[in-house]
This record gives C-alpha cells, sequence and structure tokens, in this order.
C-alpha cells in the first residue's frame, strides 16, 4: 500500500466490498433502544446495524450517520434518558 499511489490506493479501496470485510451480519432486535444501537456501533467500532425482528427477518438498517442526525435533531433535551425511550 504504500508504494501505491494515491490513486491506486483509491482505487483499491473503492473495490473492496462487504462480503469482504464482515464475516457476519451485525444486528439488534427490532426493539433495541437508541442507547443499545449506539452502544453496540461504538464498542464494536461498527458503521451499521440491521434491525431484525423476532424471527430473525431482517426489518431495515440503521447507519451510525443516521445516529448521528438524531441526535443532532433533538435540541430540547440532550441528556441521554430519551435514548432509552426510542
Amino acid at each position: 500500500m504504500a508504494r501505491m499511489s494515491s490513486k491506486q490506493r483509491a482505487e483499491t479501496a473503492r473495490s473492496i466490498t462487504c462480503g469482504e470485510t464482515m464475516l457476519e451480519a451485525h444486528w439488534v432486535w427490532y426493539d433495541a433502544s437508541m442507547a443499545d444501537v449506539i452502544d453496540d456501533l461504538t464498542s464494536n467500532n461498527w458503521d451499521h446495524v440491521f434491525v431484525i425482528n423476532h424471527e430473525g427477518a431482517p426489518q431495515g438498517r440503521i447507519h451510525a450517520v443516521d445516529v448521528l442526525k438524531i441526535i443532532a435533531r433533538k435540541k430540547v433535551n440532550r441528556d441521554i434518558a430519551w435514548m432509552h425511550g426510542i
């Protein structure tokens, strides 16, 4: 990598697929709180998690950027108590 040009490094980075970086999907239950999601994302250094229902079927995906947007829009009360409620 150190001997590659910046263009070669960029092309290599863009060619990496999820399958090459993830052995298994990262997930949370459908009823997980925001605090649970934030804890999973930060403690495991993940950038997204899939939301699954009680049968294990995927219902959606939460990206770390989505979490940041939710926190940024929560202007009235920035304490962590609200995260446990949603």
